[in-house]
């Protein structure tokens, strides 16, 4: 299992599907304040400002598919997707031998993509939580939940989170039987401040696309467990500005 402390989580798109703007640049030309309107169609706007202004300088670099350095298994089991499965109308994978969802999955699902596929954006996603959350493998992490105003720090809450995978994981931490088809198992634990100390939240997400995640929490003011709807997963949590769906997908 994965651990963490204090963790801060970016997320990044990797995806297989190039751009033509992007060959505009050779490896080595600068991002610069000179050459910020070449990359107008590869960045936000918020992002690129920043080298308009000259805050920003980067130089375009080359980046081939053998420097990722996946693991054996990883890159054993991509090479093995390859051409085997399609998605269903609700965007779960299936394999396209049997319509079926497989029972599981290692490595990219999609390891190539088409750029012209209608259905491109969809094998992205499921390439990076494969890649990048499920084959990563269980995961327990402490981290900070900071309240904070124009003045500064008003609140800190301190929070403990463990994720069981069943689907994309590593051998070790493969179950040896998911009956009921879970995608993962995640509780959250609030351990400070004293007011919110004992509040938890369970959660259980499918891998079947048409099953809804099923969720409970525990209030320590209340003494009881409630079944909650999982669409209040992109509430705030805790009544800040973060909710779950702001962890992971």
């Amino acid at each position: 299992m994965r651990e963490l402390r204090w963790v801060v989580l970016t997320f990044a798109f990797v995806t297989t599907v190039t751009s033509s703007r992007a060959a505009d640049f050779k490896t080595g030309d600068m991002i610069d304040q000179e050459t910020w309107q070449k990359a107008t169609d590869l960045l936000p706007p918020e992002i690129l400002k920043h080298y308009e202004k000259g805050e920003y300088a980067n130089k375009f670099v080359d980046w081939p598919a053998d420097k990722n350095g996946q693991a054996p298994e990883f890159t054993a089991g991509s090479e093995a997707n390859a051409g085997k499965f399609t998605l269903s109308p609700e965007g779960t994978i299936i394999d396209k031998a049997t319509g079926q969802q497989p029972p599981f999955i290692v490595g990219y699902p999609f390891p190539t993509i088409d750029p012209q596929d209608p259905m491109a954006g969809y094998k992205i996603l499921w390439n990076y939580f494969y890649r990048t959350w499920y084959y990563s493998g269980n995961l327990y992490a402490e981290s900070q939940i900071n309240w904070m105003s124009a003045t500064g720090l008003e609140r800190r809450a301190d929070a403990k989170g463990s994720f069981n995978y069943y689907d994309g994981v590593p051998a070790e931490d493969r179950p040896e039987s998911n009956p009921q088809n879970f995608l993962y198992r995640s509780l959250f634990q609030v351990a400070a401040p004293a007011d919110l100390n004992g509040t938890a939240a369970l959660g259980w997400r499918y891998r079947d696309g048409t099953r809804r995640d099923s969720s409970w929490s525990y209030v320590p003011a209340l003494r009881r467990v409630r079944a909650v709807s999982p669409a209040n997963r992109s509430d705030g949590f805790l009544g800040s500005d973060e909710s779950q769906d702001d962890e992971v997908g």
